[in-house]
């Protein structure tokens, strides 16, 4: 055969070999497109650092800006016990809403172990803020047409289930200061809490006066409160505290942030339903103190009746145009 006739059959048998190749390699059902993963390949997943209950909360882990084909790639986080929206997003320098529509979250406390988040769509992540030395005190938000309400839980249950169908009807997530003894005692109350999207303030195991403890029983104090949540909702309380009796001072501040609680939330108006005041008191007194960024503080206990009150407190609130959140939305968390 001549040699311009085999190389001829040559290149024809290699056309062929490709046309079957091509297709057959592309014939997989494509999944589905993710905006940014299908034109980098698979995103890096931070893991969270280990940490000791010794140690401050560690801060986040900071992804080296890399590329394929000429993209940076996105930086994503891993869920662990013990997280929740909030401390994530401080970790990152963003927000707990941000974080929520990046990741399609209706609800906030809708994270848990092993589910991956998209931190920010590229990376680099920007450099994390410093650990404060002392938690801040917050006794109010930024000036905003906007009320923060806040439920301490640290007794009975009492008018806790009535309140969440108030809070439910009308549309509003509202904080939760939360004892660890309350959570043991009232389990699926406390997750029902949870899974309705409320956000939980650290308000200590039984709650003793901070003031009169240690360093080491302070400690103790935060780590089975929130050992106590974590077990039963897969969710930490970090970076919020509520001090019991509102009693707080310099050291107390200072361990507070060693242990990663970085606001130490008080209050704008106490509603005094915990002093026996009727309805009717209770809604004069709330309404008539309201201010831009106010943070309320109530209590769900059979002793407070807050809980009958509160349909007409939302109503008044709304009439005056405030709208109505929890302590971290006010704070724009």
């Amino acid at each position: 055969m001549a040699p311009t006739r085999r190389l001829w059959l040559a290149l024809t048998a290699l056309a062929v070999l490709a046309a079957v190749a091509i297709p057959a390699a592309s014939s997989a059902t494509p999944g589905p497109r993710h905006p940014y993963r299908d034109r980098v390949g698979a995103a890096p997943v931070l893991q969270a650092p280990a940490w000791s209950p010794a140690l401050p909360l560690p801060h986040r882990q900071v992804l080296p800006l890399t590329a394929r084909d000429g993209f940076a790639t996105d930086v994503r986080y891993m869920v662990r016990p013990g997280d929740n929206l909030y401390a994530i997003a401080r970790r990152y320098g963003t927000t707990s809403a941000v974080l929520a529509t990046r990741n399609g979250l209706a609800n906030k406390n809708a994270i848990r172990p092993g589910q991956e988040l998209l931190i920010f769509p590229v990376g680099p992540a920007p450099a994390p803020p410093p650990a404060p030395a002392s938690a801040a005190v917050i006794s109010r938000g930024p000036s905003i047409p906007m009320v923060a309400f806040s439920f301490d839980a640290g007794s009975d249950v009492g008018y806790t289930s009535l309140i969440l169908d108030v809070l439910k009807a009308n549309g509003i997530t509202a904080s939760f200061g939360m004892t660890g003894a309350w959570a043991d005692q009232n389990p699926s109350m406390l997750r029902r809490i949870v899974n309705e999207g409320h956000h939980l303030i650290n308000h200590s195991y039984n709650h003793p006066d901070f003031t009169t403890l240690t360093t080491a029983a302070r400690w103790d104090q935060l780590d089975r409160a929130d050992a106590a949540v974590t077990a039963l909702t897969g969710l930490g309380m970090k970076p919020y505290f509520r001090p019991p009796f509102g009693s707080q001072n310099a050291a107390v501040n200072a361990d507070l942030a060693a242990r990663g609680y970085y606001y130490n939330v008080m209050w704008t108006v106490d509603s005094w339903g915990w002093m026996g005041l009727s309805a009717a008191d209770i809604i004069s007194r709330c309404l008539s103190r309201a201010e831009p960024g106010a943070i309320f503080l109530y209590h769900v206990g059979i002793q407070s009746q807050d809980g009958p009150a509160l349909q007409a407190m939302i109503d008044g609130f709304r009439a005056q145009g405030y709208a109505i959140g929890s302590v971290a939305d006010v704070l724009g968390h």
